[in-house]
This record gives structure tokens, sequence and C-alpha cells, in this order.
């Protein structure tokens, strides 16, 4: 039962379809407007991947 409702579970937890969510940084509502947070940084776990993928990138 543990692992139907694991592999049922949505991936992403919003209060509605249309939702946008909030900053992961700052904590703002971002249906109520954006804020000032660099949204262009990547995941710094992620750094190392998206390294190797920027250097075999397919021209």
């Amino acid at each position: 039962m543990h692992n139907e409702i694991l592999i049922h579970w949505p991936l992403r937890v919003l209060c509605k379809e249309d939702c946008l969510g909030i900053c992961p940084k700052c904590g703002k509502d971002w249906n109520e407007g954006s804020c000032d947070c660099d949204q262009s940084s990547p995941d710094p776990r992620m750094a190392v991947i998206s390294d190797i993928f920027s250097k075999f990138k397919e021209v």
C-alpha cells in the first residue's frame, strides 16, 4: 500500500493548477508578485552536471 501511494504522489504539490509557487530562496509567494532573488543561478548540487552537458553540447 505504501509503495502505491508513493508512486501516485504528485511530483510538485501546489495549492491549485495555476499556482506559481514560492521562491525557494526568500519564500515570497509568486502569485502575489515576483521577488528580487536571482533565479538564473542553478542549484549548486547540479553545477557539475551542467558543466558536463556544456562540454558535450552538440553544435
